[in-house]
């Protein structure tokens, strides 16, 4: 086998920031300071730790770990001092997929930051005032701490709603 493929080597393209955990055990984690993720707990089954995170009501998992590195970067945090991390460049994001609700009156859309994670949004559209308008529905626990990146996101869900709207 190649020595390459042998190393461990951190390939992450999010950082994370800040880890503060509650009394509760859960954690909000904080990622090159563009964005948080509050309630992610860690639990033990059967093959071992395996992080849990937060759903919407009716049990709707909107937040998606999809990487194995931020997997085990947040999981060693947990278990041992989380050392703030250096954010090399800013959060990048792009609209992986999206499809309308069975209603046709929105769409549901999934975002991708940095290869790392996955959020998924609604939008939809309604007039006031004789005028389209969208509205946004972001994950209840995923808080944008950049306002620009928030306005970047949501700027890309209109314009991929507009097209299935």
């Amino acid at each position: 086998m190649p020595a390459f493929l042998m190393c461990a080597v951190d390939l992450s393209a999010l950082s994370i920031s800040s880890f503060k955990r509650e009394p509760d055990g859960e954690a909000t984690i904080s990622f090159c300071r563009s964005f948080r993720i509050e309630n992610i707990a860690l639990q033990n089954k059967g093959l071992g730790p395996v992080l849990v995170m937060p759903t919407e009501s009716g049990g709707y998992k909107n937040l998606i770990i999809v990487s194995r590195v931020l997997d085990g970067q947040i999981k060693r945090c947990f278990s041992s001092a989380c050392k703030a991390q250096k954010c090399a460049a800013a959060v990048k994001f792009k609209v992986k997929s999206a499809h309308l609700f069975k209603s046709k009156k929105g769409i549901v859309a999934t975002v991708n930051f940095d290869g790392e994670f996955d959020a998924v949004f609604l939008a939809s559209k309604f007039a006031r005032d004789g005028e389209d308008t969208f509205r946004i529905k972001y994950p209840k626990d995923l808080k944008f701490e950049d306002s620009a990146l928030k306005e970047q996101v949501r700027s890309a869900l209109i314009k991929e709603a507009r097209k299935h709207l």
